[in-house]
């Protein structure tokens, strides 16, 4: 009977295997990756086109603030824009408020026919 006991506590293992740290850590090391990837890199692209525009603002740019306002360029500061909003109605604006461009219709209409192949 105590042989039985014995031979029990031999059978058993006295420590258990643990996983190292490149298997814990590559599951995190994975998410961050797939994180970067899928947010982090597509809003910095996106960030850049935008500081892009804000350094290319030139007077009679017509613009839409991340409020909506359309308006059009009037004088450009180092931070500060002047939109003319109305005849006789003009807001200062940070640059930061610029949203985006609206493109020309001229230039649109000759991306357009480039893209179909038509004349310009």
């Amino acid at each position: 009977m105590f042989e039985n006991l014995i031979y029990a506590q031999q059978a058993t293992p006295t420590s258990q295997s643990q996983p190292g740290w490149g298997s814990v850590l590559l599951p995190f090391v994975l998410i961050f990756f797939v994180f970067y990837f899928i947010v982090i890199r597509p809003q910095k692209k996106e960030q850049k086109k935008q500081d892009d525009i804000r350094k290319s603002l030139q007077k009679g740019d017509k613009v839409v603030t991340i409020g909506g306002i359309i308006g059009t360029v009037t004088i450009v500061k180092d931070e500060i824009v002047v939109l003319k909003v109305d005849d006789n109605t003009r807001i200062e604006f940070r640059k930061n408020a610029i949203s985006y461009k609206i493109p020309e219709p001229e230039k649109n209409k000759e991306q357009i026919s480039a893209k179909l192949g038509g004349p310009k």
